[in-house]
């Protein structure tokens, strides 16, 4: 399926600079357990899993409306379902996205709040979680935080957009502040790869 036939998409994500990376590391990426968290039509989830074949992948979004988001204005970028979308235009997005995902059988659709979600799983428990969430700066420290319990020792959170204006920003200043989490720079095109290195603390 090509990107203009998708019917729920946004901004085209490089999510292919993230898997070519894994390739190049000859990452054994049919063992991981991926999540792509407020995933909504789950574009990116689908050209992720055009490139590699995890052995579990989780799409998660509320589908429905949420009050803290911070570009509600400019929420019609989805032209298709136009202007501001209710939770009826949500719904259709989650029927679209079961439809579009029903062939896969790694797949489960979730539809929650990331946190709500993450916090039913143990520390640990991913390999690799991108986050298209777009919250006020303060909340989405908070989900990256609990995205990094979430991820094991040499797993990876990654995310977009990564620039000096997103609400990405600050959140990744923060998890840099964890002394086993180091930036990957190799990854171009605003999209930003941080890893959870296993670090001996015996020293």
């Amino acid at each position: 399926m090509k990107y203009t036939d998708y019917k729920y998409k946004a901004t085209k994500v490089p999510i292919k600079n993230i898997t070519n990376y894994f390739k190049d590391l000859n990452l054994n990426t049919n063992n991981f357990i991926t999540a792509d968290i407020g995933a909504f039509g789950g574009y990116t989830s689908y050209q992720m899993l055009e490139e590699i074949t995890p052995k579990m992948h989780y799409i998660v979004d509320s589908y429905e409306f949420y009050d803290k988001w911070t570009h509600l204005k400019n929420f019609g970028e989805w032209k298709n379902v136009g202007g501001k979308l209710t939770n009826n235009d949500f719904n259709n997005v989650y029927l679209y996205t079961k439809s579009i995902f029903n062939k896969y059988n790694n797949v489960t659709i979730v539809k929650s709040y990331a946190e709500d979600f993450l916090k039913k799983f143990d520390d640990e428990s991913f390999d690799f979680i991108f986050s298209g969430i777009n919250v006020e700066p303060k909340l989405l420290c908070d989900i990256m935080r609990i995205v990094y319990k979430k991820i094991k020792r040499n797993g990876y959170i990654s995310g977009y957009p990564y620039k000096s204006s997103s609400t990405y920003h600050e959140s990744i200043k923060d998890l840099l502040g964890f002394k086993d989490v180091k930036k990957v720079s190799k990854v171009k095109g605003n999209i930003f790869l941080l890893k959870k290195e296993d670090i001996d603390d015996s020293y």
